[in-house]
């Protein structure tokens, strides 16, 4: 575990320009750029624009939003945290230099009155190890205290993995690699082992992601407004987790039609399902008329989880034009339908 207590700002109010320098600057490659992730986690506040120095970057952040890896000039720069439209009130604010060719994450979290700007070097967009899933989390929920993440099978309840230890507020974890399954993800007290709240996600199909999972909100479980929002390299929220998901532990699966991740999407979107037991599945995608355009799967499927995923294509082999679509399962008698949306 990376304890980042020495690369984060808890501030409010005028700007203090704390240093938070922690490499040294140097291009790497020829090519003297950075690149960073911006993610609006501060609990209670509205949308934020955000400058570099004096120049406006982003504009309107809203709360549980990220942006994909943007490219900089490396150096050292003044980050500024205001309310969207308004220079008068900043939020947050702080110096850091940025070292060339590495990528960022750099998140506001906490609460208004005391927001903390938490920078990670050593960011990814993809995974280091081949085949997996990896992720790393940041803990931004100032009422959980200092906590334990385990991960689930979310059929038998077993326990897969202890993911991390003694996570605290404010801290960020190293990358873990994970095999692209379904878990449930446990977050626990550190001190006596109390399950605040299970959260089910599903990686199949998500092989060489690298993902983060944000933690952000008060209370200590999803009742009470904790949240856990999950992004990829895009900024795309793959999955705002609410509750132990499909399933408890030991319960059976029941069939389900899960949101398609990315969307909007250009080239491919990936579409997961449950099944409660084996049976014939068939995946059509259909347009605002109502006709069917194109069948990504009709097979023969186990019990459990599973993911499919449509190119944009039609079964003509013709590109479908951008708008919005809806897609259905069909499953032994029962059926679900979504809307989706393509953009070419």
């Amino acid at each position: 575990m990376i304890n980042f207590l020495s690369l984060v700002l808890v501030l409010s109010g005028a700007s203090v320009g704390t240093n938070l320098s922690f490499a040294q600057g140097q291009t790497a490659g020829g090519t003297p750029i950075f690149f960073i992730q911006y993610i609006h986690a501060l609990a209670g506040e509205g949308p934020l624009d955000l400058y570099l120095d004096d120049d406006l970057v982003l504009e309107s952040l809203k709360y549980g939003e990220a942006t994909e890896f943007i490219p900089y000039l490396y150096g050292t720069y003044t980050l500024s945290w205001y309310p969207a439209g308004d220079t008068e009130n900043i939020v947050a604010s702080g110096e850091a230099e940025f070292v060339a060719n590495m990528r960022y994450v750099h998140a506001i979290i906490g609460e208004p009155d005391t927001p903390v700007m938490l920078l990670r070097p050593n960011a990814r967009e993809t995974a280091h190890s081949d085949g997996k899933v990896e992720i790393f989390t940041i803990h931004g929920a100032p009422d959980l205290g200092e906590i334990d993440i385990r991960l689930r099978n979310p059929v038998t309840g077993n326990i897969l993995s202890l993911l991390h230890n003694n996570l605290q507020y404010t801290w960020a974890s190293i990358y873990y690699p994970l095999e692209p399954r379904a878990y449930n993800y446990e977050i626990t007290s550190s001190n006596n082992d109390e399950v605040f709240d299970v959260y089910y996600f599903n990686f199949s199909g998500l092989m060489n992601y690298a993902l983060t999972f944000v933690l952000s909100g008060r209370g200590q479980s999803h009742e009470e407004g904790l949240t856990l929002t999950v992004y990829d390299r895009l900024g795309n929220a793959l999955h705002t987790v609410v509750t132990t998901g499909i399933q408890a532990p030991g319960a059976p699966w029941d069939f389900m039609l899960g949101s398609n991740y990315p969307d909007p999407f250009q080239a491919r979107t990936t579409v997961p399902y449950s099944l409660e037991k084996p049976a014939r599945v068939r995946l059509e995608i259909l347009n605002l008329l109502g006709q069917v355009i194109a069948v990504p799967l009709d097979a023969w499927r186990m019990t459990g989880d599973h993911v499919a995923g449509w190119d944009g294509y039609t079964r003509t082999g013709a590109r479908a034009p951008s708008g919005v679509y809806f897609y259905r399962l069909t499953s032994g008698g029962q059926s679900q339908t979504r809307s989706l949306v393509l953009l070419r």
